[in-house]
């Protein structure tokens, strides 16, 4: 049985309670689909990815100067693909400014934020992946592998300012062991997740990462994930729908807290089976060739996967 794209589930709260505002039942629809999305890692929406760093660059001098957005180069970088999106870093530690712009002579840069230092005609600096950006469609960043390494980093569950306190000015380099979030970049209202890995990345380094993506409901044709049973955002479109009272010129017959918790329950209870379903294919799709129970559990499987205890 095909899966209702969006246009038919908001038309099913319809059939449900007619006379609800087309544009009123669109937004319940997406709120409860954006909590379903919330409340659980869907196994549907994970995807698996790549990224290479680039090598640090740091010949020569760069100019700078208090309040201004440009940093000009004393050697050319040779071309603007390599580097545009990443960071400069003037002096021995940060902040880092993400490089906008970049002239033909690729000398010339424009940066995101003016350079609030003292002014200087020639600073050492150094231009690399320090802010390591994700798609935009990134909404957990589940898992990171070094595959020049074969070990997996440690999971972001230090705060952003973890790094402040165990490295202030970001002196330690080499294969990164742990990332922390850094703020997102953001470019006609679509932003952009980035992480910052720890230690300082130097030299060209091949990342595989797997992350739970977002699946936002917007056109009409979109289809919900496929083990999300339709009458689950029916259920909960209807249960927003109970707690609306309308409008002075125009009051809601279905607004009934009632009718909201009995719907709710309808909400919970089918939303627990969508999970449990999901949860159950994600596990079948476990099997090991050698139909042993478990997994081998000898140190180098381990330490690859990073399942060592930590301290």
């Amino acid at each position: 049985m095909a899966q209702d794209t969006f246009s038919q589930v908001w038309n099913r709260v319809l059939l449900y309670a007619p006379g609800t505002p087309v544009a009123l039942a669109q937004a319940f629809v997406k709120n409860t689909y954006k909590r379903c999305l919330d409340l659980h890692y869907w196994s549907e929406l994970y995807k698996d990815s790549e990224y290479t760093t680039i090598a640090q660059f740091s010949t020569g001098t760069v100019a700078v100067t208090n309040g201004s957005a440009t940093a000009t180069l004393t050697t050319s970088l040779g071309n603007a693909t390599t580097y545009l999106g990443k960071q400069l870093r003037v002096g021995s530690y940060p902040p880092y400014y993400t490089i906008t712009a970049i002239d033909g002579t690729f000398k010339i840069l424009t940066l995101d934020m003016a350079y609030p230092g003292v002014t200087a005609a020639t600073s050492t600096f150094v231009i690399g992946d320090f802010l390591v950006e994700f798609p935009s469609d990134l909404a957990v960043l589940d898992d990171i592998r070094d595959a020049n390494n074969n070990w997996r980093l440690r999971r972001p569950f230090h705060q952003p300012n973890y790094l402040d306190f165990i490295d202030p000015r970001r002196v330690n380099t080499g294969y990164p062991i742990l990332y922390v979030p850094a703020k997102s970049r953001v470019s006609v209202g679509v932003a952009y997740p980035r992480y910052e890995f720890w230690p300082r990345i130097p030299a060209s380094t091949h990342l595989l990462y797997r992350y739970v993506a977002n699946a936002e409901l917007t056109a009409n044709a979109d289809y919900p994930i496929t083990l999300l049973k339709p009458e689950t955002l029916v259920y909960g479109a209807l249960s927003e729908l109970c707690l609306w009272p309308g409008t002075p010129e125009r009051q809601n017959m279905y607004f009934n807290m009632d009718l909201h918790q009995k719907y709710t329950a309808m909400f919970d209870q089918s939303l627990q089976q969508s999970v449990l379903s999901d949860l159950d294919r994600s596990q079948r799709m476990l099997v090991y060739d050698d139909a042993s129970i478990g997994f081998p559990r000898d140190a180098n499987f381990i330490q690859a996967h990073g399942l060592a205890p930590t301290t």
